[in-house]
Formats: C-alpha cells, sequence, structure tokens
C-alpha cells in the first residue's frame, strides 16, 4: 500500500512532466511562430522595388505643358525552387490575398495588375484593377504580363499608383518624367507615403500549402527629390512561411 508521502511524491511527479511537456511544446510553437518552415520546396529570392512618377502631355496654343501626372510603384516577387529541398514537389499555383493599403498621406493608390495587351508590363486602365484574390498559375513558359509561373518559379507584378494625382500646366523648356513633377504640383514626399500589407500563399501539387504576411513601406524613398527608386531586397529572413 502506497504512503500518503509516496502518493504526494508521485503526483508531484506527474504534474512535473505535465509542465514540462507543456513547456516543451510552448517553445516549440514559439520558435515556429518566429521562425516558420525551414524546409520548403520553394523560397522567395528577392523583392524588387521601382517607384517614380510619369504623366500624358497634351500641348495647347497657351501652354507647352499641360501633364496629367501620376505616381506609381512596381513591386516584382521572385520565387524560385529551393535547391536544398529533398524531395521535387512541383508548384501549383500562387496565390496573394488579404490586401490592405494604408495611406500615411494626403493619397490612397489603387493595386494594377499586369496588362494583357500592349507592351508595356502596366496600363492604369479599369479593367487591370485587382480583385480581393490574385492567382498565379503554372505554365510551361514564365509570363509576367499573363500572370503565369513554372514548376522552377517565376516573377509576380504589382504596381500601386495614384492615377491622375494633379495637372502641371507650364513652359518650362525641359520636363524629366519623374518623381520630380511632384514638386511642379506642391505635393511633398510625404503627402504620398503607404503602406501595404498582404498574404502570399505558395502551394504545391501535393495541396500542401505555405503561407507569409509581406509588408511593404511606399515609395521606399524620397521620389520628390530622387526622381525614381529602385530597391533589390534579397535579405528577406523577416518574411515568415507557415504550413496552412
Amino acid at each position: 500500500m502506497k504512503t500518503p508521502q509516496r502518493k504526494t511524491i508521485e503526483i508531484n511527479l506527474g504534474v512535473l512532466v505535465v509542465v514540462i511537456a507543456i513547456t516543451v511544446i510552448a517553445i516549440v510553437l514559439l520558435k515556429y511562430h518566429v521562425e516558420g518552415e525551414k524546409d520548403m520546396p520553394y523560397i522567395l529570392k528577392e523583392i524588387d522595388i521601382i517607384s517614380t512618377a510619369t504623366g500624358e502631355n497634351e500641348i495647347t496654343e497657351e501652354n507647352k505643358w499641360n501633364i496629367k501626372v501620376s505616381q506609381n510603384s512596381d513591386v516584382y516577387i521572385e520565387i524560385e525552387r529551393n535547391s536544398e529541398h529533398k524531395s521535387n514537389e512541383n508548384i501549383k499555383k500562387v496565390k496573394i490575398q488579404e490586401i490592405q493599403i494604408k495611406s500615411l498621406g494626403k493619397y490612397t493608390p489603387k493595386l494594377y495588375l499586369p496588362s494583357q495587351e500592349g507592351e508595356k508590363i502596366f496600363d492604369y486602365k479599369e479593367e487591370n484593377l485587382a480583385k480581393e484574390e490574385i492567382e498565379y498559375n503554372v505554365d510551361n513558359s514564365k509570363n509576367v504580363k499573363k500572370k503565369t509561373i513554372t514548376s522552377e518559379g517565376g516573377i509576380i507584378a504589382l504596381s500601386f499608383a495614384n492615377n491622375n494625382i494633379g495637372t502641371y500646366i507650364g513652359n518650362d523648356d525641359k520636363i524629366v518624367y519623374d518623381g520630380t513633377l511632384l514638386e511642379k504640383l506642391a505635393i511633398t514626399n510625404d503627402d504620398i507615403q503607404f503602406d501595404v500589407k498582404f498574404s502570399l500563399i505558395i502551394e504545391t501539387e501535393s495541396n500542401k500549402k505555405y503561407k507569409a504576411e509581406i509588408i511593404l513601406k511606399l515609395p521606399g524613398g524620397d521620389l520628390v527629390k530622387d526622381g525614381i527608386i529602385k530597391i533589390k531586397n534579397t535579405e528577406l529572413e523577416e518574411i515568415v512561411f507557415k504550413r496552412i
């Protein structure tokens, strides 16, 4: 027959085992929450950002310049196969969901997808506005405009644009079509700042889904002063993918 002292010891040991197990699980979950998946079949290679401004000029008898100015920040996300992954698992599709655009200034841009027609990657027409969910499918060839990637990966292109942000009228000898146009409209760099947040989902042929939250601060620099901002980001450790 067990003595009360022995029973107490056994109960305490049992509680200790449970506490240790819960602690270990909590540590594992916390590590996964911070570090995410470490052995994905596909990874993000880089994110490139190109921000500038442009315009369309309509010459009048009174003025040499009558420019409708637009400002855009283009984002290119490159996905590639993970050469260190053990399997040859192929990608099935990529989705972008839960898109949020938060204005930090006077203007809130709209999100556009590549145009299916013409030579320009982006044509800021109503039919090219992005929907709530954007899907990229696997094909035999990579095509940014058709939103297709291959089993080896590809590039996803998005453009956040303020169309017809203002009209500059004048008779300057020379005009440069870039972000410096905004200064002529008395638009400051603070006026065009905004944050973007969206979920990127990579789905494989075995129906495994990996989801990451991507946060961007755009245009990414002093566009009014520099005219064009180009950012190439290959250090993407802060972007964490998790299984869903």
